[in-house]
């Protein structure tokens, strides 16, 4: 038999989709909802579409173990059953639960998916791992991270492909040690340094010895030269560059389950935490000005490190189930009324 094309889906069937994902992952044993969500799955060709497209997404993020994956579709539900309850399907905060549906749905394509098959080396979410390279270097992953090793007789190149890592180099002027991390490169000149990526910033921080930093599609630009204490950030929205400086004795910390937060926003800080949450902390209503935060933050309890992060500018945060954390902003606080 021939096989049917799938057809493009629009956003509302996604979120629909991705609804009800959140809510089967909650509950996965509710009769009434497996029957409802039999419906809904019956209703249309694209919903089930959609459906297959969530399960096979899902499965790739290593996010959460899909529950909802198990939720058995009875032989009837080929055609449509009874009208679906609504009622029972969405969570009590409607416009909270839609939006987290909708953001979950862009979410579900982070590095995760597109990393996996390039990685050499790579962690879970909330799992740090040490890894000894073959000269001797040691770098130490952070949360739901994934780097490439290129090693030849002439150089020793390390790509970051997602996450956080903190690395300590084995000097050898004659076989450089060079970091690439999006558009920029951190060159070793025999030292431990961090270097974190996320979706609008990558940062180096330098422990001990200096790191050289310089962007790879502009080789004509100076490189910049770090030393202990010097933190370089590339904001990949504007493409500014700003320097600070930190204590040397803080980088790295998350090694040991505390996240150090120096004047930074909070945006990059909820970043991190999503590293280390087994579940999605999701971010679907758009800050109109963002905060400067700092203090100690306990990786080993990321609902309680999201609070402290949100509640100094009236932030909020909502639980989805058991899987599913919403960062509502004092901003957007209307939505709940």
């Amino acid at each position: 038999m021939k096989q049917i094309p799938d057809i493009p889906l629009s956003e509302q069937i996604r979120s629909e989709a991705n609804l009800w994902a959140i809510v089967l992952t909650d509950d996965p044993d509710n009769d009434i909802l497996k029957q409802d969500f039999a419906a809904w799955h019956a209703a249309s060709p694209l919903h089930a579409q959609a459906w297959r497209e969530t399960l096979h997404t899902w499965s790739l993020t290593g996010q959460t173990t899909p529950a909802f994956a198990h939720v058995s579709l009875p032989a009837e539900s080929r055609k449509p059953l009874k009208k679906i309850h609504r009622s029972r399907m969405l969570p009590k905060s409607l416009p909270i639960a839609l939006a987290a549906a909708a953001c979950a749905g862009l979410w579900l394509g982070f590095p995760a998916i597109q990393t996996a098959a390039m990685a050499d080396h790579r962690t879970a979410v909330g799992q740090n791992s040490r890894i000894v390279l073959s000269d001797g270097s040691v770098v130490t992953l952070g949360g739901h991270t994934a780097i490439a090793v290129h090693y030849s007789a002439e150089r020793r190149n390390v790509t970051l492909l997602a996450g956080e890592a903190l690395f300590d180099v084995r000097h050898d002027p004659h076989r450089p040690f060079q970091v690439k991390a999006g558009i920029l490169q951190a060159r070793d000149i025999g030292t431990r340094f961090d270097i974190r990526m996320d979706s609008t910033q990558i940062r180096v921080d330098v422990q001990d010895g200096r790191v050289g930093v310089s962007r790879q599609m502009e080789p004509s630009l100076p490189e910049t030269r770090l030393g202990p204490g010097d933190e370089l950030a590339l904001d990949l929205q504007s493409g500014r560059i700003s320097r600070t400086t930190v204590d040397p004795d803080c980088i790295g910390a998350w090694r040991d389950g505390t996240l150090v937060v120096e004047n930074d926003t909070s945006d990059h800080v909820i970043a991190t935490l999503r590293r280390y949450y087994p579940g999605f902390i999701l971010t679907p209503f758009p800050e109109r000005k963002l905060h400067r935060i700092g203090g100690l933050y306990n990786l080993h309890d990321i609902p309680a490190a999201l609070r402290a992060v949100l509640i100094p500018a009236g932030g909020t945060v909502h639980r989805l189930g058991t899987h599913f954390m919403v960062v509502v902003p004092a901003s957007a606080h209307d939505l709940l009324n």
